[in-house]
């Protein structure tokens, strides 16, 4: 009983997120057909988000004085977490034709886009978030569908996904280029 006191009181703030998120992946597969594994995931959202109630009620009724703490200072948590691995690529980016004009998806403003790399020696891939610019808004080479863009990732794994030679698929909202990573830059 102890632990869970102790649990209740020191009860993240950002814990809501896992509702959040849940939510939102249970809606994904709702909208790409996968209708049960949509209701499992609405299921569990919902369980964690009565849960987190009753703990923050909790919380309020038994620790007023750590919720205070908590809503004056909303980083205190984040000491605890180590910062993650911050990357930066340079890569030749093809883009593919689609609705409108391809180059428009890549500018000198940084955008955010999905990325997906693959470990080469396991052939799994795994997708991050990156902030991708294109240098100087034209072709590699006049006449080439390759641009040269500038790719901004952290994360613990990139650097088993990403790598020099490594091959990757840019999204926005579908499959808009691929790409080669040319070089790591260090800023």
């Amino acid at each position: 009983m102890h632990r869970l006191r102790g649990a209740v009181r020191d009860a993240d703030p950002g814990y809501f997120a896992l509702v959040m998120a849940t939510c939102i992946v249970s809606r994904a597969m709702q909208l790409n057909g996968a209708a049960r594994l949509s209701g499992i995931l609405l299921a569990v959202g919902i369980v964690a988000y009565v849960l987190l109630v009753a703990v923050y009620a909790w919380r309020l009724a038994a620790y007023p004085a750590e919720l205070r703490a908590d809503a004056a200072n909303p980083r205190r948590f984040r000491r605890a977490v180590p910062d993650m691995k911050r990357y930066t690529f340079q890569a030749l980016v093809t883009l593919h034709g689609g609705d409108g004009d391809p180059a428009a998806t890549l500018c000198s403003a940084p955008r955010r886009m999905v990325l997906r790399g693959r470990n080469e020696e396991s052939g799994r891939s795994q997708i991050f978030t990156a902030l991708v610019s294109c240098d100087d808004e034209k072709p590699f080479r006049p006449g080439s569908p390759r641009y040269l863009a500038t790719l901004r990732l952290a994360g613990d794994d990139v650097a088993d996904y990403l790598s020099i030679g490594g091959h990757f698929d840019l999204w926005l909202g579908s499959t808009v280029g691929d790409g080669i990573v040319t070089r790591r830059l260090f800023v």
